[in-house]
């Protein structure tokens, strides 16, 4: 079934006012989901934001335009290892972004009880990138271990801010950008 990315209407899931009623009908801010998933999709906007959604559509779109041309059984295969090796990545991260982009947790608690779960999505995304991409992917992965090393204990950097006036941690925001930049690979 069609879903919207962002609520048609106020008050609807990941409603943004900022598009014009026009925006909101256009199929950039729709995307194909079963009628279970739009509705856990719509229920949990905090585990699915908009950017995820967003995501998906964009793997989807990639997915099938790489099947074009193949027969139907290699197509299965390549987009089911694809796609898979993708969809897991992706959902590695969703939780920390979402947790991170709403503010509510600090970034070390976030990151440290992920730590394998996203090391083990990275080593298997590589895998499934194009080689040509791998470069610059290893770039972005190494910003994000850079910045997931310095993030810190809100104790620690609560009472380092207190005594200096600054903390040498990474903020939340930073962590979000190195994960947004990370999951941009996953657009092809």
């Amino acid at each position: 079934m069609a879903a919207h990315i962002t609520a048609a209407s106020p008050g609807g899931p990941r409603y943004d006012p900022s598009l014009s009623p026009d925006q909101r009908a256009q199929p950039e801010n729709g995307v194909w989901l079963c009628q279970t998933c739009a509705k856990l999709v719509d229920n949990d906007q905090q585990r699915f934001p908009r950017e995820l959604l967003r995501r998906w559509k964009v793997d989807a779109e990639y997915a099938a335009s790489n099947r074009v041309g193949k027969s139907s059984a290699q197509g299965r295969r390549d987009l089911a290892a694809s796609s898979a090796a993708c969809s897991r990545f992706i959902a590695a991260f969703a939780e920390a972004l979402g947790a991170l982009s709403s503010g509510t947790d600090n970034p070390f608690s976030v990151l440290a009880s992920n730590r394998k779960t996203h090391d083990a999505a990275i080593v298997e995304f590589r895998y499934q990138l194009r080689p040509e991409l791998h470069g610059d992917f290893d770039d972005a992965v190494n910003a994000f271990r850079a910045t997931r090393g310095k993030a810190q204990p809100s104790a620690i950097g609560f009472y380092e801010l207190q005594i200096t006036g600054a903390s040498s941690g990474s903020t939340s925001d930073e962590v979000v950008r190195t994960i947004e930049h990370l999951l941009q690979f996953t657009r092809g």
